[in-house]
Order: C-alpha cells, then structure tokens, then sequence
C-alpha cells in the first residue's frame, strides 16, 4: 500500500551502518558533501519498497560503495593511506613497472 511504512529490523539497514562508519572516520569539513551522499544513497536503498529493493540495491550498492572509498571507508582505501595517489597503478604505470 502506498504511503504506508514497512517495519524491518534495524540489523538490515545501511543508514546506521553508514553513520556508525562516517562517526569513526576523521572526515574533515571540506568532505561534507560526500558524507551526504552516502547517507542518501543509504537512506534511497533502506527505503525502497520490497517489490524494487533488490532493483534499487543493484542501482545504487555501488555508487555508495565508490562514496564510501573515497571517504576512506573501506580496507582497501584504507590500505592504500600513505600511498602516492598512483599507488593502484593505472595501465601506463603497469607498463613502466610502476606500480
């Protein structure tokens, strides 16, 4: 029915998850923007109806998940902290044999 809240457990949504992630990063204020975004991105995916959800999770999984390493928080961008910018290696750097 439209317009009617759907009740699930708390265990199942991103929105805390991604807030519980964003208190423990070291976001400065210049980052505000893209803190927003994931929460929105979280909050659009928590509130998809049951018929869409899996539809909008394929839709917008990754854009949160390219939000949520640019901010940091993930392992891999958090193992690449302290590394040149070029550290992940783009195809010209893998030619060089730079990586």
């Amino acid at each position: 029915m439209p317009g009617r809240a759907r009740l699930c457990s708390a265990d199942a949504l991103l929105s805390p998850a991604v807030a519980a992630t964003v208190r423990e990063l070291n976001v400065e204020a210049v980052d505000t923007a893209a803190v927003k975004l994931a929460e929105r991105l979280a909050a659009a995916i928590d509130s998809a109806p049951p018929e869409s959800a899996a539809a909008v999770l394929e839709r917008l999984s990754g854009r949160l998940l390219a939000v949520l390493v640019e901010l940091g928080a993930t392992p891999r961008a958090r193992a690449q902290v302290g590394r040149p910018a070029t550290a992940a290696g783009t195809a010209l750097s893998r030619l060089r044999g730079v990586s």
